[in-house]
């Protein structure tokens, strides 16, 4: 199980760690996030999103962006836990295909899919008993 540098320097100033299963329990949903997201099944990744947020973002909505994405690989590198929120620090790959451009408009051809890597902070937040991925710039996200 892998959690960050802050919540280890915090446990080390004698602040409450999370129980390690309430970690493990997130980490998971994270990873079906990613996962669902890796293998194209946004119903699934979709359903992972905070429920203010899917009220917001209709579900074709959600999936136009991602037509042209492809995710390789992802790993998660740390979870930072504050009561019902957290922030999970992922590490991605993923290929962008360059969209055809718009009838009547020129554009040299494409030379095939661009590979982007990174580490996103990603907020999550618990919801009753769950864990669901926050989008920023979504209305009704908190």
């Amino acid at each position: 199980m892998l959690v960050s540098w802050s919540l280890l320097a915090g446990v080390a100033r004698g602040q409450a760690e999370p129980p390690s299963d309430e970690v493990a329990v997130l980490r998971a949903r994270v990873d079906s996030f990613w996962q669902a997201e890796a293998q194209k099944d946004y119903v699934i990744s979709y359903q992972l999103l905070e429920p203010q947020v899917r009220a917001a973002l209709p579900l074709p909505d959600y999936v136009r962006p991602k037509r042209y994405l492809t995710v390789r690989s992802f790993s998660v590198e740390g979870i930072e836990v504050r009561g019902d929120s957290a922030t999970v620090r992922v590490r991605y790959e993923f290929e962008v295909e360059v969209p055809p451009p718009p009838p009547g408009m020129e554009r040299p051809p494409a030379k095939g899919p661009v590979l982007r890597q990174g580490v996103i902070g990603e907020r999550w937040v618990r919801v009753g008993n769950a864990w669901f991925r926050m989008i920023q710039g979504v209305q009704g996200s908190r």
